[in-house]
């Protein structure tokens, strides 16, 4: 009997005992809401086709599935229950309560306990038939409070299972979309990727919330799919070496990627990425049989060929010495963008670290400081633009957590926010508002998701999580995601023409909750809360994540800083940064530098890393 037959039954025996109950009891019919019958028998089906389609890899059916469930039948929980019963309990003992019974006081002490423990008075009540004889009309009362209580505490029990099922499916559901948001066509190239997916794959076939989804197939999707990714990882290494080592013909690899060509109809990927898996495999194929056809040119060709690309080379490496320093000496200190049009900039080493660049219309400096008291910088930095330097993307993350967990989180921060920003911000000529905002939040919780997921496999991981900062800049107009107590700054030039600088972002911190809340100066609250407890991470669930998202324009000279708290704390007068800000004797590097040493003269308690940028 498989599983989905032990729910039918199951439904069918709960549908059953409700009904006899229903009629058994005509006195007091009345619930407490109306009646689940038909939602837990339509919520159980969806469940159980929800998980067929998982077993089939039909996702997206799957996600239609549980969308369909009432979310009614999710929400509820035993308080709704126990408040209406604990007030049928107060009513019929505000009744008996001139009698001075004993049995009367001994109902009245049921009121507010659950509903198992309810039942459990009631069944002592029922016993003593002498006394309930005295009091008209009590037994039945209570009889029927009973049996309404049963009913009510058998259908809560069914409901608390939908609710299990239907987090255990949602869940599996979400780790199953960001493993497959992982093979596109660039990971699929890429070994150490592969070798990723297949371990994802492994865990989710092996975790114990979900082995009895998958038990019931013996070669299911997920177990064939961490297969194929773990055999496509081998080619992948085996091709870096085939055609240079003797253990491996070539023959071999194209009967290997011939078999692992065979094996995509099997994996139930979505079209579009079945067939760029399918042409991934037969261009590698296409490549090995042409490097077998080549094996048999003589020697003297392939001396030739190297001959002659050493030389081009030495003569473009010469070319390119000569004319880049002529042309430097011509340029001074001019545009240098191209140098660094679609490159990302990452800082995760635990040492100083600055770089000083002129993308196309933007002036920016970065850099990231242990400070005078760590040992380890867990601040993240990832900075990267669009070809033509039009959008500029700008991510900083803060890590928490033990050991180097910290570290972990704000690099997988970073490295998810460029990624995903290049493909969905920087590669994308026309966006609206409402589509770059989603876009962010989206990466927030995609980063969110990554941490968990990583949290929850590695014991040393557990709890780790970090702020972030993700800026997008769209020529004049910039777009933010904010999650943490690390800021972001932006100068302007006021009614008298003083330039001034403005906080953006508001702090996701009990020090920053009570600044909202009270309206007062953080000098002031300082002195009332705690600045160095944050009330929202990406990677924590203590609370639900509600990033912060929102725009802004921005002119020239308007300077755009984003930092993390090493500065803020340290250096607690807004008003300074922003003197150092608008200080046009300073270049832009001068300006990040002279802001770390402020941090530093006063302890420099935390690392200290900033970005500082304006369009020119």
């Amino acid at each position: 009997m498989n599983r989905s037959d032990k729910r039918a039954i199951l439904t069918i025996f709960v549908i059953f005992f409700l009904s006899i109950l229903t009629l058994s009891n005509a006195y007091c019919s009345y619930t407490p809401y109306e009646s689940y019958e038909e939602w837990i028998i339509s919520s159980n089906i969806k469940i159980t086709n929800a998980e067929n389609n998982i077993r089939d890899g039909r996702l997206n059916d799957a996600t239609e599935n549980l969308s369909d469930i009432p979310q009614r039948i999710l929400e509820v929980n035993e308080v709704w229950y126990k408040d209406y019963y604990t007030t049928q309990i107060k009513n019929i003992s505000n009744e008996y309560k001139d009698s001075n019974s004993s049995i009367v006081t001994e109902l009245d002490a049921a009121k507010y306990k659950n509903l198992g423990e309810m039942l459990a008075i009631l069944d002592t009540i029922l016993l003593r038939k002498d006394d309930m004889k005295q009091l008209s009309g009590f037994q039945e009362k209570v009889s029927a409070l009973h049996t309404n209580i049963s009913t009510s505490l058998l259908e809560y029990d069914i409901i608390c299972k939908i609710q299990e099922d239907y987090k255990k499916s949602s869940d599996l559901l979400n780790r199953l979309k960001i493993i497959e948001a992982k093979i596109t066509p660039e990971n699929i190239e890429n070994p150490e990727i592969a070798l990723t997916i297949e371990r994802d794959y492994t865990m989710i076939q092996e975790y114990p919330s979900y082995v009895s989804i998958f038990q019931e197939d013996g070669s299911s999707w997920v177990r064939k799919r961490a297969s194929f990714f773990s055999d496509f990882h081998d080619i992948l290494i085996t091709m870096e070496t085939v055609g240079s080592s003797k253990e491996i013909s070539f023959d071999e690899v194209i009967l290997e990627l011939q078999r692992l060509e065979q094996k995509v109809p099997d994996l139930k990927l979505e079209p579009n990425t079945e067939v760029f898996v399918q042409e991934s495999i037969k261009n590698k194929k296409a490549y090995v049989i042409e490097l077998k056809s080549d094996q048999g040119k003589s020697k003297f060709t392939y001396i030739l060929i190297l001959l002659i690309s050493s030389f081009v080379a030495i003569f473009a490496l010469v070319y390119i010495f000569l004319f880049t320093s002529k042309k430097k000496e011509n340029r001074g200190n001019s545009d240098v963008s191209q140098f660094l049009e679609g490159r990302t900039f990452l800082i995760f080493e635990s040492k100083r670290f600055g770089s000083q660049s002129h993308p196309r219309g933007v002036e920016i400096y970065a850099e990231s400081d242990v400070g005078l008291k760590r040992e380890l910088n867990e601040d993240s930095i990832g900075i990267t633009f669009s070809k033509d330097g039009s959008k500029g993307l700008f991510v900083l993350a803060d890590g928490m957590g033990g050991h180097n967990a910290g570290e972990v989180a704000s690099k997988i921060a970073v490295q998810t926010a460029v990624e995903c920003g290049k493909r969905d911000l920087l590669n994308y000529q026309e966006l609206s508002d409402i589509d770059i905002k989603d876009i962010l939040r989206n990466i927030v919780y995609n980063i969110h998701e990554e941490i968990l997921h990583l949290s929850k496999s590695s014991p040393s991981m557990c709890n780790m999580g970090t702020t972030l900062e993700i800026v997008f800049l769209n020529k004049n107009h910039v777009y933010y995601a904010h999650v943490g107590d690390s800021r972001i700054y932006m100068t302007y030039t006021d009614g008298n023409l003083d330039e001034m600088i403005s906080r953006i972002t508001t702090d996701h911190s009990e020090l920053g909750a009570y600044m909202e809340r009270c309206g007062v100066t953080e000098a002031e609250a300082r002195k009332k809360v705690p600045s160095n407890v944050i009330t929202q991470a990406v990677g924590i669930t203590s609370v639900p994540l509600n990033p912060e998202i929102g725009d802004f324009h921005i002119g020239k000279n308007n300077w755009i800083l984003i930092c993390s708290d090493g500065l803020s704390d340290m250096v607690q007068d807004d008003s300074y940064i922003g003197e150092v800000l608008v200080n046009k004797q300073l270049d832009v590097g001068t300006k990040v530098k002279e802001l770390i040493q402020a941090a530093k003269d006063v302890g420099g308690k935390d690392n200290i890393s900033l970005i500082l940028f304006r369009i020119r």
